[in-house]
């Protein structure tokens, strides 16, 4: 009778035990047991968009990555913005909780961005994309005193005494504090610089000498601008304005004297007659 006791014991354990493991199983969400028993391994997607082409300019590129997102979570994604010119790295602003960047486009040249995102589990997926930053050439702005430098113009000696100050800047957007100048008196190298201060009129002795102000930006585009300091900086206007005087003048005598020909009447003689 012992045995037969014995086994039916086992039985009922054994069908117990396999009743229970079955009703845990089903009362258990099947999305729980899912992320007990899988882990994330789908890496973010990173997005963003630039145009190939830029103009050089001295406020910086906005980069956004705001599109990029994790297939898997709504979980915030964590950003890393790269910018490479050969083995240069390019200066890139940035905050890691932040999917927007900054990057300074005042050298021309070609660039790489690249973008990696990781989500909360560590993946990570990277996106590149180029862009060439097209180089700005020089515009020269130059002045001398109260006196604004042009092309081809004629400086006469000032009527206030010195000392005067000369000076050259680049107009255009992106190198305004990255330009070089050099100043050429007669073909010789006068002053380098873009800002002097002349203690002495350098006419001299000269009727006229050539000035040639060579301005270079820090991508090495060049522009020139050539003046010229004069003894008489109107020379010429004056010898027209002389020339359109004396024309003038000739006209309107000429005028006078045919209008005093026309109205110079001669009587006529009339014989007297003798009844």
């Amino acid at each position: 009778m012992k045995p037969i006791t014995v086994r039916i014991c086992y039985h009922t354990i054994r069908t117990f035990t396999v009743l229970s493991a079955l009703a845990i199983s089903i009362m258990m969400p099947i999305g729980v047991l899912g992320e007990q028993t899988e882990d994330d391994t789908t890496p973010p997607i990173p997005i963003f968009e630039l145009n190939y082409d830029q103009n050089e300019q001295s406020a910086p590129l906005l980069l956004d990555g705001s599109m990029s997102y994790d297939p898997d979570t709504y979980e915030p994604l964590r950003y890393v913005w790269t910018a490479m010119r050969g083995p240069t790295d390019a200066p890139i602003t940035y905050d890691e909780n932040d999917s927007s960047a900054t990057m300074n486009i005042n050298v021309a040249g070609t660039y790489k961005i690249r973008l990696t995102v990781y989500d909360t589990s560590m993946n990570s997926a990277t996106l590149e994309r180029e862009i060439r930053i097209i180089d700005t050439e020089p515009v020269i702005s130059a002045s001398i005193g109260d006196f604004t430098i042009g092309e081809n113009s004629r400086i006469g000696i000032p009527e206030d005494e010195g000392p005067w100050m000369i000076m050259a800047l680049a107009t255009n957007s992106g190198d305004e504090g990255g330009i070089s100048c050099n100043w050429y008196l007669d073909q010789n190298i006068w002053l380098e610089g873009c800002v002097h201060t002349i203690q002495e009129w350098p006419l001299g002795e000269y009727e006229h000498r050539d000035v040639i102000l060579e301005v270079m930006d820090d991508d090495g585009s060049q522009k020139t601008l050539k003046f010229q300091f004069r003894k008489d900086d109107n020379s010429s206007d004056r010898t027209f304005l002389y020339l359109s005087l004396s024309i003038i003048s000739l006209f309107f005598v000429t005028f006078l004297y045919r209008r005093r020909r026309t109205n110079f009447n001669i009587p006529k003689w009339k014989p007297n007659t003798v009844e």
